[in-house]
């Protein structure tokens, strides 16, 4: 019995090594390869990220074992398929041409056993042989033409990079299999076997079961990220957990909580593979009431939960730290695996998480999709607020002072600003950094907390004023912190500005005037930063190379950026003349506003 249970538990095996000893068939009910140049290259990169001596996470195989190193591959073959082709490519030691199959399909096979980097290329034509996986291996080789990859360097790395492959369940009906995971529309993601590392922890350590079943409801109601954490929870533990009035968390330490009565409650949809798959009635696709529906679209978190657990783990330790690989969801199991380590260490983990996912809900803007704005959304920054007889959002700042009543929008100005600054996962430390100190004093200051960090990161993107010269070179944060800067100074000016994803830099003098008649070419100041403002792809689009006395007249456009209202205002007072004397005017006038924030910064 314990074999089993193991069998079924997720095994980590080297990339180098996946097809030395044990052999995959691909079943007839599978679809033949399909992946195109996309999904190969984002593979590829992937692998790419590798670094040297440590384990990176690349995907996960679920399997069905017929007999001993034979097994029927059930999720993942596309993968699987990809990583025989590169090994080929690659020629690494070990490989045997029939590690891999697939059943009845004579054409198939007899490409994958004779493919190689010399003769491919004259397969084709030939109707012996698998055109899509002819393209494949033509996409393998010309990446790393493109990349001039080292070989050696990449088989070392394939001894790094890892694949999770799972046993289904022994005697398990693989037609309810692909049902389930048909409606679920997903695999096994790497939060679930977090998740079930940590469960099997609890349950090694002979911690009852009822207060297990009550760390997999909270982990599940955690992994929801579109409604507040209290709406996830059941009403009795919801009020166990935030007691009556849900503004803080009465939890302390969970292995000493009792009376739950949850047991056999443990509903969550994200539940272990063997449950899902022996007990599929209980996971398919089970319409919500009215509102849970209205509750699920109505916000939008800016991370994932894959990302939040990281976000949690790097606020949960003792130094600040911005290495990007510390947010890397690829290394997710890497880096929470001292989480693990003994049901101590689960315990802190799952306290900290409840936590911070208060935290977070209460004090992280989001995007909510409501009244006017139930199309495209807004920035939010609110917190559940119980009364007697309901619940409601309410902004989180909302006893502040009358002469601080604008706190709310002045933090989620900030937060919405590094928000779309800083757009990949990886980079949002600010998230982390911020939680902590709330996390150690709920009354901490944000705005000192935000506009210290983005004025740490504008300075450090600055090496010497004169890069201001060619302002095109310059980070992202010195555009969106000044266009904060200005709206804090004066916010009533620019009341309908709001943060949007903004990457083009705009010359308000074009590059290329439509009229030809080009005056700014050698020596002027067409790059400096005083010409320059950020907009949006489609905005950058629109103004096209017209000239900056038409450009003006788009008020939609001009209002994506303070800065560039406030070019508008330098030229309008010069005669409506926009010329090398109005961009040396605004460009000093902004670089003065930037030098007295950030040199005051201890």
């Amino acid at each position: 019995m314990n074999n089993k249970k193991k069998d079924n538990h997720p095994i980590s095996i080297k990339i180098s090594e996946l097809f030395d000893k044990d052999n995959y068939i691909i079943p007839m009910y599978q679809r033949n390869y399909a992946w195109g140049e996309t999904e190969i290259i984002q593979l590829l990169d992937d692998i790419e990220d590798a670094e040297d001596g440590k384990d990176y996470y690349i995907g996960s195989l679920i399997v069905d074992q017929k007999d001993l190193n034979n097994y029927e591959v059930i999720d993942g073959q596309q993968r699987l398929t990809t990583l025989f082709l590169l090994n080929v490519y690659l020629g690494t030691s070990g490989l045997s041409r029939d590690s891999l199959s697939f059943q009845a399909r004579k054409k198939s096979n007899d490409t994958l056993k004779t493919i190689d980097r010399e003769n491919y290329k004259r397969y084709y034509g030939n109707e012996q042989f698998s055109e899509e996986i002819l393209d494949g291996f033509r996409i393998i080789e010309e990446y790393f033409r493109k990349h001039d990859n080292n070989r050696e360097r990449l088989i070392k790395k394939l001894n790094d990079v890892t694949i999770l492959r799972t046993q289904v369940p022994k005697n398990i009906d693989l037609n309810h299999y692909f049902e389930i995971m048909n409606t679920r529309g997903e695999q096994l993601e790497l939060h679930e076997i977090v998740k079930e590392k940590m469960l099997k922890v609890l349950e090694n350590g002979h911690v009852k079961e009822e207060v297990r079943d009550f760390c997999a409801i909270i982990w599940d109601a955690c992994s929801n990220m579109e409604r507040y954490f209290q709406i996830n929870l059941e009403k009795e533990l919801r009020e166990k957990v935030f007691g009556e009035s849900w503004d803080s968390i009465r939890i302390k330490e969970i292995y000493k909580m009792d009376d739950l009565n949850i047991k056999g409650e443990n509903s969550s949809k994200k539940a272990r593979l063997e449950d899902i798959l022996n007990r599929p009635d209980e996971y398919s696709d089970k319409k919500s009431n009215d509102n849970e529906s209205k509750d699920k679209i109505r916000f939008d978190s800016i991370i994932t939960f894959p990302y939040f657990l990281l976000q949690v783990n790097a606020a949960m330790k003792s130094e600040d730290t911005e290495d990007d690989v510390l947010l890397d969801d690829k290394k997710l199991l890497d880096e929470l695996k001292e989480h693990w380590k003994d049901k101590e260490h689960v315990f802190n983990f799952l306290e900290n998480l409840i936590k911070y996912r208060f935290l977070f809900d209460k004090y992280i803007i989001k995007r909510e999709y409501a009244k006017k704005y139930s199309e495209d959304g807004n920035w939010s920054l609110k917190k559940l607020k119980k009364y007697d007889s309901k619940a409601d959002y309410v902004i989180t700042y909302e006893n502040e002072e009358a002469a601080d009543d604008k706190k709310n929008d002045r933090i989620k100005m900030l937060q919405s600003c590094l928000r779309v600054t800083y757009t990949s996962p990886k980079t949002m430390h600010w998230i982390h950094i911020l939680l902590k100190e709330l996390n150690k004093n709920e009354n901490a200051d944000q705005i000192r907390i935000l506009e210290d960090y983005s004025k740490k990161k504008v300075r450090a993107s600055i090496k010497d004023y004169r890069d201001f010269e060619m302002g095109i070179n310059l980070d992202r944060i010195v555009f969106t912190y000044l266009d904060y800067m200005l709206w804090r100074e004066s916010q009533d000016t620019y009341s309908d500005f709001h943060f949007q994803f903004r990457k083009s830099i705009e010359h308000f003098y074009p590059q290329h005037p439509l009229n030809n008649n080009d005056t700014w070419r050698e020596g002027k100041p067409l790059h400096d930063f005083g010409n320059l403002a950020l907009l949006t792809v489609s905005g950058n689009s629109k103004f096209s190379n017209h000239p900056p006395i038409v450009k003006k007249t788009n008020e939609d456009i001009v209002k994506q950026s303070p800065k560039l209202q406030r070019m508008i205002d330098t030229m309008e007072k010069n005669g409506d003349e926009w010329d090398e004397t109005t961009v040396k005017i605004h460009g000093e006038e902004m670089i003065g506003l930037i030098k007295m924030e950030i040199e005051d910064l201890t």
